[in-house]
């Protein structure tokens, strides 16, 4: 099994023995490869399935992909460095479509991120970037929707048919909108698998269950979480 997802993948905030990835297989005896990336998201994913290094690290064909995603994911894909520590720079980054291709998108020196004026300047312009916009709605869509793809595709050409999850983690606390509402259906018309948290516990994640900083998730999540994902998914 791989992992692939942000923060809450990697386990943030938890013990080795508290995370997601731990759970998992101690719970189905399974290799787990956790590939989440704090303050990653989709990018991060593709990049990693893009080099040949990672393939050398996996020691047997997966059988299942689980990628987990937070509403924030689809921002990041259009938004600008600045909400990024300096020590995640190597990791965030973002793809542009270009001639119909994914290309990693150039990113400014780091003297430039360190700068206040211009840090306010990008965040001005961010927040035009991000308006709910049909334009901006579109490009998210679009980024996602082919990133996701690409990564399927990369998958399946090393391994041959695999179980491509997407556990959409739904929790109370979140401020941001799902703007992209046909994704999901366009997503599964591609083969991919999707898996609303809510569904499987019949309610969303509360702020009672996060760690210290009240965002990530708490072992407790994982705790309930995990048994009930085994069982959807008959691992």
């Amino acid at each position: 099994i791989i992992l692939f997802g942000c923060s809450f993948t990697y386990g943030s905030f938890l013990k080795d023995n508290e995370t997601f990835s731990y759970k998992l297989s101690n719970a189905t005896n399974r290799a787990v490869y956790n590939r989440g990336v704090e303050g990653g998201g989709l990018a991060q994913m593709l990049y990693f399935l893009r080099d040949e290094n990672f393939y050398n690290q996996i020691k047997q064909p997966p059988e299942y992909v689980i990628y987990t995603y937070i509403t924030n994911h689809q921002k990041r894909l259009n938004t600008n460095m600045f909400q990024n520590p300096l020590f995640l720079r190597g990791y965030n980054f973002q793809y542009k479509l270009k001639n119909g291709k994914l290309i990693i998108k150039q990113n400014l020196p780091d003297f430039i991120y360190d700068s206040f004026i211009i840090k306010k300047i990008y965040s001005y312009f961010d927040k035009i970037n991000n308006k709910p916009s049909q334009k901006n709605v579109q490009k998210r869509f679009i980024l996602t929707n082919t990133i996701l793809i690409e990564c399927k595709n990369l998958l399946e050409q090393r391994y041959g048919k695999i179980k491509f999850i997407i556990l959409d983690y739904n929790y109370e606390y979140n401020t941001e909108e799902n703007d992209l509402p046909d994704l999901w259906n366009t997503l599964e018309k591609e083969g991919f698998i999707i898996i609303h948290t809510k569904d499987l516990i019949g309610r969303d994640f509360s702020i009672e269950e996060t760690t210290v900083d009240k965002f990530h998730p708490g072992k407790q999540v994982w705790d309930i979480l995990v048994p009930e994902l085994i069982k959807k998914l008959d691992i």
